[in-house]
């Protein structure tokens, strides 16, 4: 059995653009777009059922003394009625800031605001840069500003997830394939917040085959199932027929 180092995490704007499908990261973007771990979409449904694991150790969001910081603001043009920005994203401290809320407002060549647009934002790692973000305006802006939320979302107790119907499906065409497929719900009292989890491939036998490590991030409205995909030389000899999760919450 062999555990592969975690892949790299990637940055969320939850109602701008899909930055990350790595295998590895289950995460959402737009509150109408998709996820992947690093490549597919979230999950929690009214139908789970036999619940297996109940990720994360059910505490507190960890303590953070970062924010978010937005700056590099350059205007790229208009479409229709939304204003188009770049900017960049960075966390103003050494530690993960969670989820938090940010905003941007446009402003005319007067210095006048003529729109604003907020959103629920996660930043993986400390700094990206050139993101985009559409900005509803009534008038052509020259400038913009940004700036996100001193607070959590993602704060309160419990942070986790609990998991249902978690199971291995490999590729018939590709046997050094397996994706796991599991149902999720959020059982926190804030918002839902990433977890980094180990995935755990089980032969019929009952021994471990493969261990694989990534970052799971679930909105509030997810699809009703998520996969998550493992390749590896090992899957090609030994069919996984189980599969476990165990979690804890994301730190950086």
């Amino acid at each position: 059995m062999r555990t592969p180092s975690r892949g790299p995490s990637y940055a969320m704007g939850l109602a701008l653009t899909l930055l990350l499908l790595i295998a590895g990261y289950t995460a959402v973007t737009h509150r109408a777009s998709s996820n992947h771990f690093r490549e597919n979409r979230s999950a929690a449904s009214s139908t789970l059922h036999d619940f297996k694991v109940a990720a994360t150790d059910p505490a507190t969001a960890p303590s953070s003394s970062s924010s978010l910081e937005i700056s590099g603001l350059q205007f790229r043009g208009m479409n229709g009625d939304n204003a188009k920005f770049s900017y960049d994203l960075l966390w103003d401290g050494t530690t993960f800031p969670g989820v938090r809320q940010c905003t941007w407002q446009a402003f005319d060549s007067k210095g006048e605001p003529v729109g604003s647009f907020t959103d629920s934002v996660l930043a993986m790692t400390p700094k990206y840069s050139d993101m985009p973000v559409s900005i509803p305006v009534s008038a052509e802006p020259t400038t913009a500003s940004g700036s996100c939320s001193e607070t959590r979302m993602d704060a309160g107790s419990p942070y986790a997830y609990e998991f249902a119907d978690v199971h291995p499906v490999q590729d018939p065409k590709r046997p050094d394939e397996v994706r796991v497929f599991f149902g999720a719900k959020w059982l926190g009292s804030a918002a839902p917040g990433p977890v980094s989890c180990t995935f755990d491939l089980i032969a019929s036998s009952g021994e471990l085959i493969y261990q694989a490590q990534g970052d799971v991030y679930l909105m509030e409205d997810p699809p009703a199932e998520v996969s998550f995909m493992i390749r590896a030389d090992e899957l090609a000899t030994e069919t996984p027929t189980d599969a476990n999760m165990s979690c804890v919450p994301f730190t950086g």
